[in-house]
Order: C-alpha cells, then sequence, then structure tokens
C-alpha cells in the first residue's frame, strides 16, 4: 500500500497560484496533487523524473478525478502545474518537484520494511539450515541404530553423539564443517 507526505507546507501561495490560474477551489488543487503524487510512486524515480513522461501521460494520470464535463480544462490544469513548479521540466524531462519529500517517508518505510525483510530471510535460512542439519542428523543416528548387533551397543547411541565416521554422509559432514566454522551468517 502506497502513501506520500501531504502536511501545511502544501497550503501557502503556490497553492493558491495553481488553484487560481485553474479555476479551482484548493480543495480541488490538493486533491489533483495527491492524484499525481500517488500516481507518481509508481511512475517517477526517486530523483521524481518521471519515467518515459509527457505532458499527456500527466492528463491521463489526473483525469480519473474529473466530472466529464471538466474534463476539457485537464490540458490547461497541467499547463498550470508546470508553469507554477509542481513539476519542472529538465533537459527533456518531466519531474515531480519536492519529490524527495513529499515522498521522504514513504522511502523510509520502504527502506525500513526491504531491511526487516532480509533479517526475516536470514531467520528461515538459518533455520532451514539447523531444520536440514538435524534431519541428516537423525538420519545418521538411525543408520547407526539399525547397524547395531548387540543390545549393549545402543547404549552409546544418544542426541548429541558424535556420529562415527562410517555413518556420516557428505551432507552431514558439509554442515558439521559450517557448524565448527560458525554456522550460517
Amino acid at each position: 500500500m502506497a502513501w506520500i507526505t501531504v502536511d501545511q507546507k502544501l497550503i501557502g501561495g503556490k497553492l493558491r497560484d495553481f488553484a487560481k490560474r485553474s479555476g479551482i477551489s484548493q480543495n480541488e488543487a490538493i486533491g489533483i496533487l495527491i492524484r499525481l503524487w500517488l500516481w507518481g510512486i509508481d511512475n517517477a524515480e526517486e530523483s521524481g523524473r518521471i519515467v518515459a513522461a509527457e505532458h499527456e501521460d500527466i492528463e491521463e494520470a489526473i483525469r480519473p478525478g474529473f466530472l466529464e464535463i471538466d474534463r476539457s480544462t485537464i490540458s490547461n490544469i497541467v499547463d498550470n502545474l508546470i508553469e507554477c513548479g509542481w513539476i519542472d521540466q529538465e533537459d527533456g524531462s518531466l519531474y515531480l518537484h519536492d519529490w524527495m519529500d513529499w515522498r521522504s517517508y514513504y522511502t523510509s518505510y520502504e527502506q525500513k520494511k526491504a531491511k526487516h525483510a532480509e533479517r526475516m530471510q536470514n531467520i528461515v535460512n538459518k533455520a532451514m539450515f539447523y531444520v536440514s542439519y538435524y534431519t541428516t542428523y537423525c538420519n545418521a543416528l538411525n543408520m547407526w541404530i539399525k547397524s547395531v548387533t548387540k543390545p549393549g551397543d545402543l547404549d552409546q547411541i544418544k542426541w548429541g553423539a558424535k556420529v562415527p565416521e562410517e555413518f556420516q554422509n557428505e551432507v552431514l559432514k558439509d554442515y558439521m564443517k559450517a557448524i565448527a566454522s560458525g554456522g550460517i551468517a
């Protein structure tokens, strides 16, 4: 779920100028900006550069918020977004102005989410390593038990016992080496 930051800094002269030029209320202007920014989360780079976008793409992005009778003004509204500094034009590309500011909390959230996912994946990897190790260890114990011919020999077989070399397969040896060197990272 995507979200952006909107705070009192949004309401000011720049917003009033955009609303007046566009012939809309400030509330409608805020709605247009929020729709544009939400669209920007999936369509703009972190720098604010709108990927492969032209004037018409911006029109399409904000069009769903308009009634059918108001749609003829959308091109002018995009012009006003540019003229009022909400969208910047640079080297043939369109940029969402101050995109890093408007998107900062979401970017921080995405980074924290990615770090959390990485930590969780490490936990799962470690758990699976030990599940696999103990499964392999139990299989080796089972082979050792099956090889016993005298009841008294069973006394030496218990959890944690060092499995004799003849019952250690290569996988178990690799696990034991990894554990001896500190386990998995």
